[in-house]
């Protein structure tokens, strides 16, 4: 069984709301590409039994849930959202991951905001959030100074390729970077296949997240997978 829904109780046949298809998106230029498989777990086929997929289409937002299962993958674009991005990271394509309860996969979190400036731009970067990482860069860079706090430049732009019982795909663009994430789901396991025009590292944090404002924890090496 699966159920799709979005902020509003809407059919998710068409996804593109808010994520207009303006994308130069040519998948025969994504020539660098890297996979990652979550699983097999204890709970085996039923990691996927009565899923749900919801959209927060605003706010830039996937969330898959099933009776073992929550993962979610952000791709917020909406340029009306908030007028400075102030709160925005560079998140886009990360996706959060637990399964029957133990977290495989975590955002990191906000952690501080002006007290420490340093700590607080390592918690936004890219670096630190489990997506696509290509070296030098930022998908939305900050300003310099106290300001830049609380200030990213609008440079991301994200478009929902297809949401199926089977299959997520997002792709991103962010100056002349363009990146595709695809989740397969299904079975016994997860897994993400990642594409982009330059090269890049799949990332996935386990070095630190924050459960709480200036709050820090290492949780180790919590990453499980088939490796």
């Amino acid at each position: 069984m699966i159920f799709y829904a979005d902020f509003f109780g809407q059919d998710q046949t068409l996804l593109n709301k808010n994520h207009p298809a303006n994308l130069k998106l040519d998948e025969k230029n994504l020539v660098h590409k890297q996979s990652k498989v979550f699983g097999p777990y204890e709970c085996g086929d039923a990691l996927f039994k009565n899923i749900k997929i919801i959209t927060y289409n605003e706010f830039g937002l996937v969330i898959v849930k099933s009776d073992y299962l929550f993962l979610s993958i952000a791709c917020g674009t909406n340029k009306n959202y908030i007028h400075s991005w102030g709160h925005t990271h560079s998140d886009k394509l990360s996706i959060e991951l637990q399964v029957d309860g133990v977290d495989i996969l975590l955002d990191p979190g906000t952690y501080i905001y002006t007290p420490l400036p340093n700590a607080r731009n390592a918690f936004r970067e890219v670096a630190h959030h489990n997506t696509l990482v290509v070296e030098g860069e930022e998908q939305n860079w900050w300003y310099d100074g106290k300001k830049g706090l609380f200030k990213m430049m609008k440079q991301t732009n994200c478009e929902i390729l297809n949401i199926s019982p089977h299959e997520i795909k997002i792709a991103l663009q962010y100056r002349q970077i363009i990146q595709i994430r695809q989740l397969q789901i299904g079975g016994t396991k997860l897994e993400v296949n990642d594409a982009s025009n330059k090269p890049f590292v799949s990332n996935w944090n386990n070095l630190f997240y924050s459960n709480g404002y200036g709050k820090k924890i290492t949780p180790g090496n919590m990453l499980a997978s088939n490796d």
